[in-house]
């Protein structure tokens, strides 16, 4: 319903999360919850201290780069980034393909991840955030992935798996699906 979808968007990621599963938390340009929603272009770009603070903390030039950000539901993340991301590290290692220092980034937008993948030489980097809320239900997961993101890279250029949650793709299952796809643009050395 409109109200939890409200609660939803204006929610915020719960920091004890981040930090149990050890991510590097970095913020966008956007300052605020209000600066993100009415700046879209403030969430597509890390500020300068988180900059520093990716080639500071983060291994360079990884096979796969796991980037996390609240996007438009906080809720999907606080509910479903546990199972999802320790499904995902193991589904990548029982391929063979070897994850960066994984991220996330507050009032974030999806094009973030260009800048991260770019900034870290990533080959390929996934991003998932929480959807916009809509279908009766406010926690749901996308989870999008590119390779090589060049500067005029578009959403053309992205592939994407969406409706993560327990009533579409598990955590569980989406994490395979998404190791998977990403083994796949890796062999191919295209995405798109």
């Amino acid at each position: 319903d409109h109200a939890a979808a409200k609660d939803a968007v204006m929610s915020e990621v719960d920091k004890e999360l981040i930090a149990r599963l050890g991510l590097v938390e970095l913020a966008s340009q956007a300052t605020s919850k209000r600066h993100f929603l009415e700046r879209p272009d403030a969430g597509r770009a890390l500020s300068p201290e988180s900059r520093d603070l990716l080639l500071g903390k983060c291994q360079r030039s990884p096979q796969v780069q796991l980037c996390y950000g609240d996007g438009l539901s906080a809720a999907a993340i606080n509910s479903h980034l546990e199972a999802f991301h320790g499904a995902l590290l193991a589904a990548l290692a029982k391929r063979g393909l070897r994850a960066g220092t994984s991220v996330f980034v507050r009032y974030s937008r999806v094009k973030v991840m260009d800048e991260i993948a770019r900034s870290l030489s990533a080959e390929a980097c996934v991003f998932a955030c929480g959807e916009r809320p809509g279908l009766g239900f406010a926690d749901s997961l996308s989870a999008y992935y590119i390779y090589r993101p060049g500067d005029g890279a578009t959403d053309a250029n992205r592939e994407v798996t969406s409706n993560i949650n327990p009533r579409g793709l598990t955590p569980v299952v989406a994490a395979d699906v998404v190791a998977g796809a990403l083994q796949r643009i890796l062999e191919q050395r295209r995405s798109g």
